[in-house]
């Protein structure tokens, strides 16, 4: 039950940055998709206007590094932490673990609450965790 209300918390963010922020929801937003990769590796890059979104996951059972590939340099904010980071390299890979996922923007988004993505206070609840 509680993995279910985690999911859907996660999808009721989702639809938050959809309504909330044009680059989401534009018809005039780019979007460049690189999801073809038999490694599991997917990048999404979107761009409207001045706002730029990088989107990448590891949909792998081991970890693997990718490289984002950043619109620019400067400023980035992780969504999920609400952290930011200097991007100096534009194609300095980043290493993800199995079934992790991060979306970058260079502007500001308030982030969900904390641990929203976090398995360990779901483990507990897990049958092989007991």
């Amino acid at each position: 039950m509680l993995i279910h209300l985690r999911i859907l918390q996660l999808i009721l963010h989702h639809i938050h940055l959809h309504r909330q922020y044009p680059i989401f929801n534009n018809s005039t937003t780019e979007v460049d998709l690189d999801l073809g990769s038999t490694t599991g590796k997917k990048r999404i890059r979107l761009s409207f206007n001045d706002q730029k979104t990088v989107v990448i996951g590891n949909f792998n059972v081991v970890n693997q590094s990718i490289d984002p590939d950043f619109f620019h340099t400067g400023t980035w904010y992780d969504y999920f932490s609400g952290d930011s980071f200097i991007v100096s390299d534009l194609n300095e890979s980043i290493n993800l673990d199995p079934g992790q996922f991060h979306i970058y923007s260079n502007f500001y988004i308030d982030p969900p609450e904390d641990n929203l993505l976090s398995t360990h206070a779901l483990s507990v609840f897990l049958p092989n965790s007991m």
